[in-house]
C-alpha cells in the first residue's frame, strides 16, 4: 500500500510506522484491495536492525485470526508496504516480544527476504527445461500433497466444509489420473484425514528423489466475493522450473475456474516451497470461501474437473 508520507516522518522508522498504521487502520481498504489483518491489530514496538525490520505485533494478530483469514493476503500486504523502502530486506514478526513459528502453511520462524528481481530465470516462459536431467521418456516419480489434515482443517467453508477434506478428493483423483495416464510412481504425504508435519511432507519428496512436487490446496479470504485459482512456485530452488510448472497447471485449470492470479514466486516462507529439493508447486484451485466456487468445488464433477486439469498440465510439461 502506498500513502503520502507527512512531513515530520523523516527517518526511515517513522516511515515505516506510519505506513504500517495506515495499512492496520484498514482506511484504505476498497473492493480490490484487502489487507486482511486481524481486527484490532496493533504495533507494540518498531525497530531497525541492519537491513532487518523487527515488527512486535500484539496478541490480537493472533488471537482474531480465523480458519477464513488468508496468511498469504496478510503477509502480502504487511511486505508489500515494507519492502517499499529500500533499506529494508528481511522483516521478522513478533508477537508480545515472543517468536512465531507457524501461522497456517507460512514459516514465521525466519525473516521474510526481499526477493531478488534478478533471481534465476526471472524472465517469463513457458519453455520446458527436463527436469533433474532426466530423458523425456522416463516416467516421472510425483509427490502430491494434500494441504492440511486432521487437526488443521485448513480453511473452513460457512456450511463446515474444509478445505483438507476437499484437498484429499482432488489429490486422489489426481493420483489416478498420474498413475494411470503417465505411467507415474505417485507418492502421497497423506492418504486420509491425519496430520501430516510439514517437515515430513518435505522429507518425503527429498527422500524418494521425487521430479515434482505438488501441493494441493484451495483458497480463501474474508471477502466472500474474491473467487479463482492461482499457483505459487519457491523463489529459493528451481524457480525456471517451477515457474514453468507452475504456468503449464495453471493454463489448463482457467479453463474451468476463473483466473485470480497468474502464477506467482514465494516470498512468504512457505515451508513445503523451502524445503524441497526438486520442481515444486502450490496449487489453489478456488475460493471455499466463495459461494459459486465451493458449489463447483463440492461437486464430484468439479473435484474431477481440477484433478484432470492439474493432471493435464503436468502432463503437458513434463512430455513438452
Amino acid at each position: 500500500m502506498k500513502v503520502n508520507l507527512p512531513s515530520k516522518a523523516t527517518s526511515t522508522l517513522d516511515k515505516i510506522e506510519f505506513a504500517l498504521n495506515e495499512l492496520l487502520s484498514g482506511k484504505h481498504e476498497k473492493n480490490n484491495l484487502f489487507s486482511e489483518i486481524p481486527k484490532n491489530t496493533k504495533i507494540e514496538k518498531l525497530d531497525i536492525n541492519g537491513e532487518r525490520l523487527i515488527i512486535d505485533f500484539s496478541e490480537e494478530f493472533v488471537d482474531n485470526l480465523t480458519n477464513n483469514h488468508n496468511v498469504g493476503f496478510i503477509l502480502d500486504s504487511l511486505l508489500g508496504t515494507i519492502f517499499q523502502f529500500d533499506e529494508i530486506h528481511e522483516v521478522e514478526f513478533l508477537v508480545n516480544g515472543k517468536s512465531l513459528k507457524y501461522l497456517d502453511m507460512y514459516d514465521f520462524s525466519i525473516p521474510f527476504e526481499r526477493v531478488n528481481v534478478t533471481d534465476e530465470g526471472e524472465v517469463e516462459s513457458n519453455s520446458k527445461i527436463v527436469p533433474l536431467g532426466n530423458d523425456p521418456g522416463v516416467d516421472p516419480v510425483i509427490v502430491i500433497d494434500p494441504g492440511h489434515g486432521g487437526r488443521d482443517p485448513g480453511a473452513v467453508a460457512s456450511d463446515g466444509t474444509t478445505e483438507a477434506e476437499l484437498n484429499l478428493k482432488i489429490a486422489r483423483l489426481l493420483r489416478d489420473y498420474l498413475e494411470v495416464e503417465l505411467d507415474a510412481t505417485v507418492y502421497m504425504t497423506r492418504d486420509s484425514n491425519d496430520y501430516v508435519d510439514y517437515v515430513d511432507r518435505y522429507s518425503l519428496a527429498n527422500d524418494v528423489n521425487a521430479d515434482l512436487f505438488v501441493s494441493v490446496h484451495l483458497n480463501s479470504v474474508t471477502d466472500t466475493r474474491v473467487k479463482g485459482t492461482t499457483a505459487i512456485y519457491p523463489n529459493n530452488h528451481h524457480i525456471s522450473l517451477s515457474r514453468s510448472l507452475a504456468g503449464f497447471i495453471h493454463d489448463r485449470v482457467i479453463s474451468i475456474l476463473q483466473d485470480y492470479k497468474a502464477p506467482y514466486q514465494d516470498n512468504r516462507n512457505l515451508a513445503v516451497l523451502r524445503g524441497t529439493q526438486m520442481p515444486a508447486v502450490i496449487t489453489e484451485t478456488g475460493f471455499i470461501s466463495n459461494s459459486s466456487d465451493l458449489r463447483y468445488l463440492k461437486t464430484s464433477d468439479g473435484q474431477d474437473g481440477i484433478a484432470y486439469e492439474i493432471y493435464r498440465g503436468i502432463q503437458n510439461w513434463w512430455l513438452y
